[in-house]
């Protein structure tokens, strides 16, 4: 009887750290996968310095954009309503390409691989990064704040939460494009 319990015990707890593998490997599949935010480097499949024909043919034609001295600003929206925003350049007469140098999602899809992303708490957010309030901007009559940090930045909306996630090259930052990709940006308070 002892080691017909023995074996039950020993099925049990291999059982068990079977299905803790289990679990370990789905989450690392979820980071791994194209919902993944990395400053300085993506948001999912759409990638900093990737050339822009790539997106485009991805995606279709964007909902809105305006371009001007080799720079792009496009958007597209989901039945949602979320909106993905790229900002690109070209050197003119240098690369014939024009390079992803922003990218904006509004989408929950997206995150880091803590899972930080839109709906994350600024708190949350704070923790994970260092942020700087920059500049507040406003949507539809209704204000936010922009922090960045290396590589990335978080829109924050009045209830402390975020509204959208920003990643950017080394070299680009939100309130410096071209093209403003917020329009009514101010200095923040």
């Amino acid at each position: 009887m002892k080691y017909l319990s023995l074996c039950c015990l020993l099925l049990l707890f291999t059982a068990c750290k079977q299905s803790k593998k289990k679990e370990n490997s789905t989450t690392v599949k979820l980071l791994a996968s194209s919902q993944l935010i990395v400053p300085h480097q993506q948001i999912g499949r759409f990638e900093i310095n990737s050339d822009v024909v790539r997106t485009v043919k991805r995606l279709g034609q964007p909902d809105r954009g305006d371009a001007a001295m080799g720079k792009a600003m496009m958007t597209w929206k989901d039945v949602k309503g979320s909106a993905l925003t790229i900002f690109t350049t070209r050197q003119m007469g240098v690369e014939p390409v024009s390079r992803l140098k922003i990218i904006r999602t509004q989408s929950p899809y997206f995150k880091t691989k803590t899972q930080l992303g839109v709906g994350s708490s600024l708190a949350a957010l704070q923790a994970e990064f260092t942020l700087d309030k920059v500049r507040t901007f406003t949507v539809q009559n209704t204000s936010y704040q922009l922090y960045l940090g290396k590589g990335i930045g978080f829109e924050i909306a009045a209830d402390s939460t975020c509204y959208g996630v920003v990643v950017m090259a080394e070299d680009s930052y939100p309130q410096q494009s071209y093209l403003p990709l917020y329009p009514t940006f101010k200095p923040a308070p």
